[in-house]
């Protein structure tokens, strides 16, 4: 994902990434090294005699069920210690058994070297009248002063706990900050039902300008900076502030909760149930209500913030209701925001100018820019109190609504009088003791089509609600494509699967008219605003289902779908040319553009629709033996035989039908007869050498794939490439699940002929040819370039059972076995995979003993006395090698019991089943070999693409 935020001198992004090279336990180490031009530590590594406890550790063992308790205030300090000592986080479970106050004490900093991953539960108990304690540290060439009562948070649970009236002022300064009441980061943590009340947070600097960094300094009245780079989501539930908080830098970043998410792209944010009642917020450079500065994939849900004042001092500065900067995919929803003076930066020079905004104060709108598609900043069902706003107003960004007073109905349809809340004089919300989340249903409205299957779910207490689209078919409507949902009925604010869902929520399907898009394309090629006379772009047609075909003038093919939003559409490729994948063209009637996937700048593609005559039988056309049909203008059409083009003729007649006529190889292959059958194919009757015939038969592009009665049809699941879910389509399409996260990993088409499968287009993997065996329901081979085989089946995938020459993968219900690295399909499995059992492997006429230790099998050698297999005796099997004739040539097959085995002087790999082995050559002849055991004879049989060819062998 490209990062676009280019926000005057601030780099805020730099101090946060640097940060995350702190925020593991190995790069702590020797890293605190306090800095001499600050006054200090604000706890002194010595404390007075009369502050030291009676006990010189905390009561309990740190585990879970006996944490350490926290009973007065400088057990606190005691804690602090324990964090330091060694190297790694502290990982232990810590519970604080009453209030305690903290006036006078001086407490030291909890985790400011090794991070805290462990579990702090305030149990409902407040620490008061905390001085919040800072620590300076040093970040590449950067000194930073961190301050909260913890330093660093990695992987942590911090729960019910309040800090009432915590305090902080100090002059940090040339030195960045990053800091809040409760910590300087946490990345990747979990914050639930936390509560600042009454707060006094100030940062200052007497430095001059010229001497300050021009990295940004981070402060909340919770914390610093919330990190999230897994991929996976950050909860932070029922969070409140009430106080003042004020960064009196050039390069504050201030929020109310938090001074910065951070994500790069990778993870997702998302603060919820919560509430900022400030007297006062102020910021150098962004202040927001929540957050100074929000990174991609950050979301507000169910949140208020009410303050008498938020402001910025720079001239240049973003003062936003809830977040100050937001980068592309920030989202608010369900909101409140009543600030009675809202002050944002008044400058406007250059391309830089300060803004102030109801939700935000700045970021990137909901557009698609480049050869990406992203959303921007958005926000949905906000109520916006109406007073002062001041300085460059900046409320384009987002959708709310303004009142002079908050409806009555407000609270209830931002879900904060839900179980999570009780009412509050003042007519804020403040959080529930036993805060749960309610029942809730989220549906799908196909606003004005045919609804999908499954499209009301109903959430319970546990469910988020995330990703609720996924594995939903999209609705249907006759004459429009289906684009996405939105939150609205309008399309205006595009759902996002990464927001939760705390309230009853409806979603809408937005359409577009078929007529918008639908038809054959032409284009003229520009760079800049000059127009390319000899560019040849070739033509595009966009078809049903959104799929299009675009014919290269170089004769290159790419083919895929379209996603639409709105004005705009992504192309999305299934195969051929992926430097095209994701591009996104602007259109409206009957035109669009979108621009050169190497150079977005410079070469722009400009499409216009044309009325052509109905031609059936235009596009490529797929036939027999890996040949081709491409139909031209002027009547040409050119045959591809795998690796050389010749051109033949072609007329439509009044009736409609075409005739081919020609002949290609040099004259050696002539067209007799051409014929269209009853299923709309093509059939060409060939004489080759003027005396074979043979028959090839080609399939029209536009023909409808049905791939239903074939069994391939419906969800198989793979044992290797993290455990995905292929979902196979009737339609020749598939779609790849996360079994673990249920979300989409990629999509395609494939093609089934026989036994092969072939996939086009994985997104992240190349195209790859899959073996089907329909007799076990097993799909086997190698995805891309991967040296990993690949098996899927009807079942979960459960374990792996390996042995000198075998390998069983074991499913629900179901062994596939593989010998000698080759699947066998007609091995068997008698016996269970149980530890210490015994299972018998049966190949062919050889049966092999294992013994199962883990996932470990040894085979098992026969017992003294016992009858191994005997060299003399005859086993009459399909194993063996035979020789004969198969029609005019002599041949000779070995087929082995590890199923390798040769056809003549060919390498193959046989599948056997019963009394039949089969094997292909080329990829494309597929040799039956049929064993009759009275007789003991093989019959060969198979159809070189000219003659039909068999002959029975005898056992040599």
């Amino acid at each position: 994902m490209k990062n676009k935020s280019s926000i005057l001198l601030l780099s805020a992004a730099l101090l946060l990434a640097s940060c995350n090279t702190i925020s593991t336990s190995s790069s702590h180490q020797g890293s605190t090294n306090p800095i001499s031009s600050l006054p200090g530590d604000s706890a002194s590594s010595t404390l007075p005699s009369s502050s030291i406890p009676a006990r010189a550790s905390l009561k309990g063992e740190g585990t879970e069920e006996n944490p350490y308790l926290i009973e007065e205030a400088l057990d606190l300090n005691l804690m602090a210690a324990l964090s330091e000592k060694g190297s790694e986080a502290i990982t232990s479970y810590f519970s604080l058994t009453r209030d305690i106050d903290c006036a006078g004490a001086k407490i030291s900093q909890i985790s400011k070297a090794n991070p805290f991953s462990g579990h702090f539960f305030g149990n409902g108990h407040s620490i008061k009248n905390l001085s919040v304690p800072y620590s300076t540290i040093r970040i590449g060439t950067n000194r930073v002063v961190i301050a909260g009562l913890f330093g660093y948070l990695e992987d942590a649970i911090v729960t019910d706990l309040s800090l009432e009236a915590p305090t902080l002022d100090i002059d940090v300064d040339a030195n960045v900050f990053m800091g809040g009441s409760l910590f300087a980061d946490a990345d990747a943590s979990a914050l639930l039902r936390i509560e600042v009340k009454g707060a006094n947070l100030k940062i200052a600097t007497s430095a001059d300008d010229n001497d300050l960094s021009e990295v940004g300094s981070l402060l909340g009245g919770i914390g610093g900076t919330i990190t999230n780079q897994s991929a996976s989501l950050s909860l932070l539930t029922s969070l409140s502030f009430s106080g003042t908080i004020e960064g009196n830098h050039p390069y504050a970043v201030v929020g109310g909760l938090f001074g910065s998410s951070v994500t790069n792209g990778y993870g997702s944010v998302n603060i919820n149930n919560s509430f900022v009642d400030a007297t006062s917020i102020k910021g150098g450079v962004y202040a927001g209500g929540f957050l100074g500065q929000a990174d991609y994939f950050t979301s507000l849900t169910s949140v208020y913030v009410k303050s008498n004042e938020l402001k910025t001092s720079s001239t240049i500065g973003y003062a936003g209701g809830f977040i100050g900067f937001a980068n592309q995919e920030v989202f608010v929803k369900d909101a409140i925001v009543d600030i009675a003076n809202l002050i944002g930066g008044k400058g406007t020079s250059g391309t830089i100018k300060g803004a102030a905004g109801y939700v935000y104060g700045q970021g990137y709108e909901d557009y698609f820019e480049g050869i990406y598609s992203e959303f921007g900043a958005d926000s949905y069902n906000v109520y916006a109190l109406k007073h002062t706003i001041e300085g460059v107003t900046q409320n384009a960004i987002g959708h709310f609504e303004e009142f002079t007073s908050l409806p009555a109905d407000a609270l209830a349809k931002t879900g904060l009088s839900s179980s999570f809340w009780k009412e509050k004089t003042g007519g804020y919300p403040s959080i529930a003791p036993t805060a749960a989340l309610p029942s809730r249903t989220f549906t799908l409205d196909p606003n004005g089509g045919e609804p999908a299957e499954k499209h009301i779910k109903s959430l319970d207490g546990d469910d988020f609600g995330l990703s609720a689209t996924a594995n939903v078919a999209e609705p249907s409507r006759e004459g429009y494509y289906f684009s996405n949902y939105y939150y609205d009925a309008e399309g205006t604010a595009h759902y996002r699967a990464y927001v939760p869902t705390f309230i009853d929520t409806t979603v809408y399907a937005d359409w577009t008219a078929e007529s918008m898009l639908k038809g054959y394309y032409e284009a003229t090629v520009s760079y800049g605003d000059t127009l390319l006379s000899d560019a040849k772009p070739g033509s595009i047609e966009i078809g049903e289902n959104r799929s299009f075909v675009w014919n290269h003038f170089d004769g290159a093919q790419a083919i895929g779908s379209i996603d639409i939003y709105g004005s705009h559409f992504v192309l999305r490729l299934t195969s051929g040319d992926t430097g095209y994948d994701g591009v996104v063209a602007s259109f409206e009637e009957g035109a669009f553009s979108f621009p050169d996937a190497f150079d977005y700048s410079s070469y722009i593609y400009n499409w216009t629709r044309k009325e052509v005559d109905e031609n059936p039988y235009q596009g490529t056309w797929t036939g027999t033996n890996g040949l081709s049909l491409t139909f031209k203008e002027n009547g040409v059409v050119t045959l591809n035989d795998g690796g050389q083009e010749f051109n033949l003729s072609y007329t439509v007649g009044a009736d409609g039908k075409v005739n081919i006529t020609g002949s290609w190889n040099w004259g050696s292959m002539e067209i007799e007869e051409c014929t269209v059958n009853e299923k709309g194919q093509i059939v060409l009757t060939v004489l080759q050498d003027y005396e074979y015939e043979m028959t090839l038969t080609f399939t029209s592009p536009k023909a409808e794939k049905d791939y239903s009665s074939t069994g391939i049809v419906g969800d198989w699941y793979s044992n290797t490439h993290q455990y995905r879910r292929f979902s196979f389509l009737k339609n020749g399409t598939f779609v790849i699940y996360s079994i673990f996260t249920g979300s989409e990993d990629g999509s395609g088409s494939f093609s089934l002929e026989n036994s092969n499968v072939h996939l086009y287009a994985l997104g992240s993997f190349t195209e790859s040819d899959l073996t089907y065996d329909p007799t076990n329901k097993v799909i086997y081979g190698f995805l891309g370039t991967s040296d990993t085989v690949e098996v899927m089946t009807g079942h979960r995938y459960v374990a792996t059972y390996t042995g000198d020459d075998v390998t069983v993968y074991h499913f629900d219900g179901q062994d596939v076995i593989f010998v000698g690295g080759s699947y066998s399909a007609s091995s068997t499995l008698s016996g269970g995979l149980t530890e210490g059992g015994e299972i018998v492997i049966t190949t062919g006429g050889e049966s092999k003993t294992y013994v199962v230790s883990g996932t470990t099998l040894t085979e098992k050698a026969p017992a003294s006395g016992e009858d191994g297999p005997s060299g003399d005796e005859e086993t009459k099997t399909i194993c063996g090698t035979w020789s004969g004739k198969v029609g005019y040539s002599n041949v000779t097959v070995l087929i082995n019991g590890d199923l390798s085995g040769k056809y003549g002087d060919i390498d193959v790999t046989w599948t056997i089943n019963g009394n039949v082995a089969t094997t292909t050559i080329g990829g494309y002849i597929e040799i039956t070999a049929t064993w009759n055991e009275s007789a003991d004879t093989l019959k060969i049989s198979y159809n070189d693409g000219e003659y039909d060819l068999e002959g029975t062998l005898a056992r040599a």
